[in-house]
């Protein structure tokens, strides 16, 4: 390099005066000569320029060896970074010895590949290694704010608790028809509560409610008897399952009968009636009977004989049912005792009543009466003016053990908002409750293992002191060990590790197909220090008899192992096109041809012409054939029929038939496909496809101008 701070400029001042009439040459000379001194690595100039030369930024190309040796000596004399760059930067390489990005610059520099690491200590085998996890999700429902699929990596934050989270991610569901998005959440900090709304700094929003889901509480509202405080319940409901608590509160607004007299002319489990009161729920029944009697009983009703004539004949028959054996012979000059059956039955009095349930809610009592209906129509006296079968004096009495309130312990999963619930005494033998539950859109789910870690006879592997250790470490690259390990130890490999490395591998496979050619290839490779191969599918040749499961085939690569590949088709619609140029065996072996694959052509799936939107074709024609009642309540929107599809630019009449496959890949808008069959085609623009149940009611909604594809 040149420099700028020149002595031949001071020449003229440095020469005596005399010169410059007796001697101008030799001036000339003089100035010439400290002029060429001054030209690049001559003597002015190196002196002149000795401080850049131990810049690296400024030094010669001739010297960055110098600079190499003292700074790179560990490096090979030949790298593809810049040298005079690296030199200058390389003390934050040296700072970071050790650590992955040190790693990481180093291959960069020496070898332009990037590079991936492997612990072998990750996959060891420890104990109570298991990463155990409890996930938490909150239910969001309207009224929405943006689109909530956005809500992913998000930190939301509750409007009311002020409790704070970051979405995990966001699964949508329907809930008895209404659209929630569940948000799994991670670092909660905070309380979030029911029917609160959540919130993101971007103004995405919805509001924590569910219909279905854990329950978080339940309203009494049938208390049942006979539970007490402390008794272990579980929550019984269609829908859900596992939910369980304990009785927190009882009352006494359940009753038990209060037998005062027991009167007479009575059977074991003649009917109490239970009249009146606030409340519900209680069945009593007579249990027992003393100071028995024998009283006959007429059994024949006269419902036998309804509308038959009364006269001097017999009546042999009955004009509305079956009539007793005594009834089918009698006549009009017959008493009624003769005429009716009677059988002997033993009453007498109620010596205890037994209460079947309790009931709840009875906070005014009821009423209640007994009555022997066969015996008190006889209206048989009981000699204290009463009558027999109908003297009992029987009241109702309170009792505690209605349940009032419970706690719920384990909120359980799939419990249904609009169901009723049962309340089921696991500790003793009760009337169950009933209640209301309140379903919660927050859900702690059950814990979980991450990985397998800690798991024996999994993946896990025993230390051996060697590979699988605490301290060794693998590097994937490009190139192999013996390139680049004594580099990597003298210049970043810690001391007291083990270095071992992987070979990646890969290889780049061309493929070209026709534009209805559908085809999956899977490849694996043996492990070779190159592979490069190239799979060319030419022009479609048809073989309408033949639809292998899978072709094996094995490519060979001039110097290189062979390679199996695998190509699995349902159908062949394309052959393989080999250039002579390329050295390549194929085989084909142990084709299984199932016969139901034989068809007379193969049904190619093509892109149609043109676009398509729909349009309803509803009428009441479709329904000639019912009765007038059997439709009057339909609307005219959800009358069967076919649908119309009108096209734009299409060529139905060319391409379709009526059968034809016609395949919409983009329902609602939503990237949903369905399936439809061709009914009947009109003209080029216009078809009809038969009704579909899933859109039979008119629900089938396309974006205007819509692809579509078809089979013929």
């Amino acid at each position: 390099m040149t420099t700028n701070n020149k002595s031949s400029i001071l020449v003229d001042e440095l020469l005596p005066e005399f010169l410059d009439t007796e001697g101008p040459k030799f001036k000339a000379f003089m100035r010439a000569y400290y002029e060429w001194l001054e030209t690049s690595n001559q003597v002015t100039d190196r002196s002149k320029n000795l401080l850049n030369y131990a810049d690296i930024d400024n030094t010669d190309e001739e010297f960055v060896k110098y600079f190499q040796r003292e700074v790179l000596a560990d490096f090979p004399e030949e790298i593809i970074a810049d040298k005079a760059l690296l030199i200058s930067r390389i003390k934050e390489l040296y700072r970071a010895k050790g650590t992955e990005q040190a790693y990481k610059l180093l291959f960069r520099i020496l070898y332009d590949d990037e590079i991936d690491f492997y612990y072998p200590g990750q996959d060891m085998l420890r104990v109570s290694d298991g990463r155990w996890v409890q996930e938490t999700s909150l239910k969001l429902s309207a009224p929405f704010s943006g689109n909530l699929y956005n809500l992913g990596g998000k930190n939301i934050t509750g409007s009311t608790s002020g409790a704070t989270a970051k979405v995990d991610r966001v699964v949508a569901t329907l809930e008895l028809g209404i659209e929630v998005f569940e948000i799994f959440i991670i670092n909660v900090r905070g309380t979030f509560q029911d029917t609160e709304s959540v919130t993101t700094d971007e103004g995405l929003s919805g509001t924590i409610v569910s219909t279905v889901g854990p329950l978080q509480n339940i309203i009494v509202d049938f208390g049942g008897s006979e539970h007490r405080v402390g008794d272990r319940v579980s929550f019984v409901a269609t829908s859900g399952t596992d939910a369980n608590g304990a009785v927190l509160t009882v009352d006494d607004s359940s009753i038990i009968p209060n037998l005062i007299d027991g009167g007479s002319g009575y059977t074991v489990g003649s009917v109490i009636s239970i009249a009146g009161g606030s409340g519900s729920g209680a069945n009593f029944s007579v249990g027992g009977i003393n100071n028995t009697e024998v009283i006959p009983t007429f059994e024949d009703t006269i419902a036998g004989l309804s509308g038959t004539l009364i006269s001097a004949n017999t009546f042999i028959s009955s004009n509305t049912g079956t009539i007793s054996a005594n009834l089918s012979i009698a006549s009009s000059s017959t008493s009624l005792s003769a005429a009716l059956a009677t059988s002997n039955t033993t009453v007498g009095t109620i010596s205890s009543v037994v209460a079947l349930t309790r009931g709840s809610g009875y906070d005014e009592l009821p009423t209640i009466s007994v009555r022997q209906d066969n015996i008190a129509d006889q209206r048989i006296s009981d000699g204290s003016g009463g009558i027999k079968g109908f003297n009992a004096n029987i009241a109702a009495q309170s009792s505690g053990g209605s349940i009032t309130s419970v706690s719920v312990d384990n909120s359980g999963a799939g419990y249904n908002r609009i169901e009723s619930i049962a309340i089921n005494n696991l500790s003793r033998a009760a009337q169950d409750a009933t209640g209301a539950g309140r379903i919660t859109g927050i859900t702690n789910y059950d814990g979980k293992y991450t990985d397998t870690k800690g798991f024996v006879s999994w993946n896990n592997k025993l230390q051996d002191n060697y590979y699988y250790q605490q301290f060794s470490y693998v590097l994937r690259t490009d190139q192999s060990l013996d390139t680049y390990r004594e580099i990597v130890k003298s210049i970043l490999h810690p001391g007291g590790v083990n270095l071992f490395a992987d070979l990646r591998i890969e290889s780049e496979a061309a493929m070209a197909f026709s534009a209805d050619t559908y085809i999956y290839y899977a490849i694996e490779f043996a492990v070779a220090d190159s592979i490069s191969s190239t799979l060319q599918f030419g022009p479609v040749n048809v073989t309408p008899t033949v639809s292998p499961t899978s072709i094996s085939s094995t490519l060979v690569l001039g110097g290189v192992s062979s390679i199996d590949t695998i190509m699995h088709l349902t159908s062949i619609t394309s052959t393989l096109s080999i250039p002579t140029t390329i050295e390549l065996d194929v085989s084909f072996n142990n084709i299984n041809i199932p016969t139901t694959t034989v068809v007379s052509s193969p049904s190619v799936l093509q892109i149609g012409t043109g676009t398509v939107s729909n349009f309803f074709a509803n009428t009441i024609t479709d329904l000639s054939a019912l009765q007038v009642t059997e439709y009057d309540g339909i609307i005219i929107s959800a009358l069967p029929g076919n649908k119309i599809f009108d096209g734009l630019s299409t060529a139905f009449v060319a391409d379709l038939n009526p059968g034809s496959s016609l395949y919409l890949p983009n329902v609602n808008g939503s990237g949903e496909e369905i399936v439809l069959t061709v009914g009947s085609i009109d003209d080029a623009n216009t078809l009809s496809v038969t009704a579909n149940v899933a859109y039979s009611n008119g629900d089938l909604v396309l974006v205007n101008n819509s692809t579509f594809l078809y089979t013929s």
